[in-house]
């Protein structure tokens, strides 16, 4: 038996592209790496570490960085992600049962060097769930 942690980076991207879509948004989510032919709006989830809270239970931090064609646009999709992942252990559709969601820094604007024209925003999430048993 092993007691591993989720793929967090692909299940919260998994959450935010059907809570998204649920809205009527179209958004592309995905974990790392950032495709070189990305479109805009995009969401790339990274998980940037965390802790083991019990046997079962895992914390996972988590970059999200957030881009759009617009600073407004950037702005108004990444405050929707932080309201999106704030409400993920009260979702009843929820993909894991998430036992907690906080947002350990609000969006900011965080210029990407790479992409220079392309309007970027970042928030750290911190996300607990349960790990996986095998």
């Amino acid at each position: 038996m092993t007691i591993q942690p989720v793929d967090v980076e692909d299940l919260l991207s998994q959450e935010l592209t059907r809570m998204a879509s649920a809205q009527g948004m179209t958004v592309t989510c995905s974990p790392p790496p950032l495709e070189e032919s990305f479109t805009t709006p995009h969401i790339l989830v990274t998980r940037t570490g965390g802790q083991q809270l019990s046997l079962v239970v895992d914390q996972h931090q988590c970059s999200i960085d957030v881009r759009a064609d617009t600073w407004a646009a950037v702005t108004r999709l990444s405050d929707w992600a932080c309201g999106a992942i704030r409400i993920l252990p009260l979702d009843p559709n929820h993909l894991l049962q998430w036992r907690a969601a906080t947002i350990a820094t609000l969006p900011y604007a965080n210029p990407d060097p790479k992409h220079p024209s392309t309007p970027r925003a970042t928030l750290l999430a911190i996300v607990t769930c349960r790990a996986i048993i095998q």
